[in-house]
């Protein structure tokens, strides 16, 4: 994973996961919520959709 920890809010739209990783140029992106890692989207997750 990168450091530091790139992460969105739960909040936060699949198009928005994606386009955090592609500026970031990563591959997984944590989702959190109220500070607490709640959930974890890959690059597998959207392109098998």
């Amino acid at each position: 994973m990168s450091k530091p920890l790139i992460t969105i809010s739960i909040n936060s739209s699949i198009k928005e996961a994606i386009e955090t990783m592609q500026a970031k140029n990563i591959r997984r992106l944590l989702i959190v919520d109220k500070g607490k890692m709640v959930g974890i989207i890959t690059d597998k997750t959207y392109s098998e959709q």
